[in-house]
């Protein structure tokens, strides 16, 4: 929130002063940053947990968290990789690398929102479960981390399935920014948005190895991921042009997520999708097929009828949000319950 702040303070005084935006905006990334780390450094203060700076010293503590730290990085790192690869696929295609940019940050806004604060919530309470020889409980613990991010990462899947060209037009088609270029951003968007899920498990699988200090097993099935991303981006670029990079990261993605979901089997026997979410997850994606059906209607609708398409958008988000949680209520997919406890402190 700070960083947003900060960046809109820059765009006023930009505009204000006639300066260079994209000069602005990096200054305000420069100064949001240091905002950021003042604010943090701050709240530990308050807690008795502020560290103070020191020489450093490879001591045993530190080199073993570098032995661990180096390979959770770059398995962590995958889906950035991946994007990187992909760009320069897709480099040989005027104005892709734009529209992937674009319809990347779109599709990070649901993966940031909700895989990354989901993974970096469930780590330590992961650790201690696991500390304490609470098998079944950090097993139960995952389960309702992942059902709670699939009840919010389904229907955002659905929305930028159904609707790509709507929301790229709402958000970015102004000045330099075509028709075209959002007919095509929408494209690339479809892509993404199909991978969303497997992205978000990601962040909630790969904890599991995490906390057991077992940084090699990500690794190694990132390793392979990025194989497959690099195959299909390459192989299929002479099929379909610059969006075999979407594919092939989309493709990774999936990937990823099954090979960690083998080997978090081997981690222990009481690894496993329990019997709650194995019926959960089929009720939420059901319910949000309807709500991207519905949607996808109400905005051919709302076009046919000469509406702006910022208005379609806001008035369609909206709809769509309630009838998404009345269907999931209706057919028993989540319980206002299960929300307010996923919700709670320390749950």
């Amino acid at each position: 929130v700070l960083l947003n702040v900060v960046m809109i303070c820059a765009m006023w005084l930009g505009d204000v002063l006639n300066r260079d935006p994209g000069l602005m905006l990096s200054w305000a990334v420069f100064a949001g940053g240091i905002g950021q780390l003042l604010l943090v450094g701050l709240a530990c203060r308050r807690l008795g947990v502020a560290p103070k700076l020191r020489r450093p010293r490879l001591t045993p503590g530190v080199r073993r968290l570098i032995a661990l730290g180096v390979p959770a990085a770059l398995a962590g790192g995958v889906t950035q990789i991946n994007l990187v690869v992909g760009t320069q696929i897709a480099s040989r295609t005027e104005g892709a690398i734009g529209w992937m940019w674009f319809a990347d940050r779109i599709h990070q806004l649901p993966l940031g929102v909700v895989g990354v604060a989901v993974g970096v919530v469930l780590l330590p309470a992961l650790s201690r479960k696991i500390g304490t020889g609470d098998r079944e409980g950090a097993v139960g613990l995952m389960n309702r981390a992942a059902e709670f991010a699939l009840f919010l990462t389904l229907p955002a899947m659905a929305a930028l399935v159904a609707i790509p060209e709507l929301v790229c037009a709402a958000l970015l088609e102004r000045r330099a920014f075509t028709a075209e270029d959002s007919a095509q951003t929408a494209r690339a968007l479809f892509i993404y948005a199909l991978g969303l899920p497997a992205f978000v498990l990601h962040k909630i699988l790969q904890p599991a190895f995490v906390a057991r200090e077992d940084m090699r097993t990500p690794l190694r099935c990132a390793v392979v991921a990025m194989a497959v991303n690099a195959a299909i981006a390459v192989g299929l670029y002479p099929v379909f042009d610059w969006l075999a990079a979407p594919v092939g990261t989309t493709a990774a993605g999936w990937t990823l997520v099954v090979l960690l979901m083998r080997r978090a089997r081997g981690l222990s026997p009481e690894m496993r999708i329990d019997a709650r979410l194995a019926d959960r997850w089929r009720r939420m994606l059901a319910a949000a097929a309807a709500m991207g059906a519905a949607v996808l209607a109400l905005e051919i609708l709302l076009a046919a009828a000469g509406v702006d398409a910022l208005a379609r958008l806001l008035a369609i988000v909206p709809a769509g949000v309630l009838l998404y949680a009345g269907l999931a209520g209706l057919i028993g997919a989540f319980r206002p319950g299960d929300l307010r406890a996923a919700l709670r402190r320390g749950a």
